[in-house]
């Protein structure tokens, strides 16, 4: 899939629940990607030993009782040199205005610092 992308112009993988965990694990492990955004990824704690080989932010709600905030601690903690992360006063899914945890400042946010580093990347 990256390699039919690629003569297009540089490859980003952006993610949301699930996605954001799939978007950490192609940081840390693809070849070819430019940069990533996740998004409330509840996998990324768990596997926050694993360093990002290209720019990857990551979006995080205060407010989400599945990922414990205990987690993304962890996750800033590593300061990798690669990776950001955005903690903001949402709960989980705060990007989705088909959810009840929709929070528009916080997507609005998001999704700008996200275009920000795809553009700062090629994009």
């Amino acid at each position: 899939c990256i390699d039919t992308l690629a003569p297009a112009g540089p490859v980003f993988v952006v993610g949301y629940c699930y996605g954001g965990s799939v978007a950490w694990f192609a940081s840390t492990k693809l070849t070819g990607v430019a940069a990533a955004s996740g998004y409330y990824g509840s996998m990324i704690p768990a596997a926050a030993d694993e360093e990002p080989k290209v720019p990857v932010i990551l979006h995080f709600g205060r407010h989400d009782h599945g990922i414990p905030m205990e987690g993304v601690e962890q996750v800033i903690a590593k300061d990798w040199p690669n990776a950001t992360v955005y903690v903001y006063e949402a709960g989980h899914g705060f990007n989705s205005d088909r959810r009840k945890d929709y929070h528009e400042p916080s997507a609005d946010l998001a999704k700008q610092r996200t275009l920000d580093l795809f553009r700062a990347n090629g994009g």
